[in-house]
């Protein structure tokens, strides 16, 4: 059995306000003053503004020499000098010569937002390349319609790396902005959040929870989950279309209704809502977990010790008795009912650092032969037993049981070591589970 994760249950005790992050003025290359800028948008009927000049922070002390028209202002700026970044609930300004990973590091540090912009502008549609999704972390969501780039080379929408990210088990949302230079090429693209605190810090805890959809011109009037069935109906919309991965079509309904049961199977759907001339709204994804009474019978091994992190070394050297002797850290695993049950997240010690972690646990099963499963998104090597049963590399993000390897387990207790490489320090860990003796 399996369910539906869905941001927007519960909506009560706030209210819709729409609003774009990503807005340039003559601070950096727009052509309206800051405060120009704000009534501009206070006229479109907008609820938050986010300044977000290129390489200039406008922090919160510089927001409260500003009129903000009735409208909560967010603090902001964007990265240039490579894949642009827009980091809004901005404190600080990271360098813009730093790697986009530390960009991010630094961003998720000072407690901002990172979103990843336009990433199909230019002549290649490869601002920001799917590989380069794939492997960054650490970024909420990326602009899946970019008002600007329908004048420049590339494409303004993004659907498509959007739902790759999304089949891989990526959690990003995706973001509609204007990135607002000219007053003439303004209000093509918003966000519209549910708000319960009407701040900047409100704003930004909604966006984080998903609790918003992205729109370029249709209302989303109702969004209900009953299990695994889905109702949703779009003010101005004349069709909607539910998208599971990878982009895969699940259903169409012409009108403003659709009604869904949302296979099992599916990993994610998300909504595209359809209007009249290329107005649209699209919804965040919502996932698909398996019931925790199902993931409570899955064999996790779910108890470690680790090793601190090795900042030197290659896992082809690796002394596995030597590794062994150096797991004494104890680590639990996320349990049943989180949204990453069984993981063991190693964040904390790779410390977005290269090296290798070393892991250990032990386990009882019968013997005879058997499946060990594993998912994880660094380079491993993996012994049972002290003798090797794998080494090879890994993908980001980890994906449940995404190896399965065919062992032999002992009678009694078995021994299972890791050596996991950081991947740069982009890696966050990995799952494992031991399956009971092979049938015949």
């Amino acid at each position: 059995m399996a369910l539906l994760e869905n941001p927007y249950e519960g909506l009560t005790g706030g209210s819709w306000m729409r609003g774009n992050l990503h807005t340039h003025t003559t601070v950096s290359d727009g052509q309206l003053d800051p405060q120009q800028t704000i009534a501009m948008y206070a006229g479109f009927g907008h609820g938050f503004i986010a300044l977000t000049d290129h390489e200039v922070l406008t922090d919160a002390a510089g927001l409260t020499k500003l009129n903000s028209m009735g409208m909560v202002l967010v603090p902001g700026y964007e990265v240039a000098g490579g894949t642009h970044i827009v980091h809004v609930g901005a404190s600080r300004r990271c360098p813009s010569n730093l790697s986009r990973q530390e960009i991010f590091n630094g961003v998720v540090a000072a407690g901002g937002m990172a979103i990843v912009a336009h990433p199909d502008w230019l002549n290649e549609f490869d601002h920001a390349t799917i590989e380069q999704l794939r492997e960054w972390i650490g970024y909420t969501g990326i602009e899946i319609y970019n008002g600007t780039i329908e004048e420049h080379d590339g494409s303004s929408y993004a659907l498509s790396k959007w739902d790759m990210l999304l089949g891989a088990g990526r959690r990003v949302w995706g973001f509609a902005n204007d990135d607002t230079h000219a007053s003439v090429k303004s209000a093509r693209g918003w966000n519209t959040v549910y708000v319960t605190n009407r701040s900047a810090q409100g704003v930004l805890e909604a966006i984080r929870s998903g609790r918003f959809y992205a729109s370029t011109g249709v209302t989303i009037k109702s969004i209900r989950v009953d299990g695994m069935r889905v109702h949703i109906e779009a003010e101005e919309a004349e069709r909607i279309v539910a998208v599971g991965a990878v982009g895969r079509r699940l259903a169409m309904a012409d009108g403003n209704v659709l009604e869904l049961r949302v296979p099992d199977s599916a990993r994610y759907v998300r909504f595209e809502c359809l209007g009249r001339r290329q107005a649209a709204a699209w919804t965040q994804p919502l996932f698909v977990k398996t019931d925790p009474q199902v993931m409570q019978k899955l064999s996790f091994l779910d108890t470690w010790t680790i090793s601190p992190r090795m900042e030197d070394g290659d896992l082809a050297d690796v002394d596995p008795a030597k590794a062994a002797s150096l797991c004494s850290i104890p680590v639990m695993c996320h349990p049943v009912g989180h949204v990453l049950a069984g993981f063991a997240d190693l964040r904390q010690e790779i410390s977005r650092q290269p090296g290798i972690v070393y892991l250990r646990t032990t386990f009882f099963r019968q013997a005879g032969r058997g499946t060990l499963l594993l998912g994880y998104d660094g380079p491993v090597r993996v012994w049972l037993n002290g003798n090797q049963v794998f080494f090879g590399p890994g993908t980001n993000p980890a994906v449940l049981d995404q190896l399965k390897l065919y062992v032999n387990f002992r009678e009694g207790n078995n021994d299972l070591l890791i050596a996991f490489n950081s991947n740069g320090g982009k890696a966050w860990g990995l799952f494992a589970r031991a399956e009971a003796q092979l049938k015949g």
